[in-house]
């Protein structure tokens, strides 16, 4: 007779209890390794947010910093129309 009844035995009423034997070490060997398992899981995306957000802010700082050069060429080119080509100092216009 296997773990569970054939129908011939339920039909026959021959189907007799049988034990369950559980075994607590096995149980909690399997919780212990599903809990290993969920927390590594866990851990693993932590560092690959920490990853993915620690490269967009070098993305974004790497362009900021693309940006605030840009900005500081366009002001220096801007005070440069300001500047006249030619010295006058010595020169007198009267």
């Amino acid at each position: 007779m296997g773990f569970s009844p054939t129908s011939e035995e339920i039909q026959s009423e021959q189907v007799h209890k049988r034990d369950i034997n559980i075994n607590s070490n096995e149980i909690g060997n399997s919780i212990d390794n599903t809990a290993q398992d969920v927390g590594n899981s866990l851990n693993n995306s932590a560092k690959d947010a920490a990853n993915t957000i620690q490269n967009v802010a070098n993305t974004a700082i790497g362009e900021i910093d693309k940006l605030g050069k840009k900005a500081v060429i366009a002001l220096l080119s801007t005070f440069d129309s300001f500047v006249p080509k030619v010295p006058t100092n010595g020169r007198s216009d009267g």
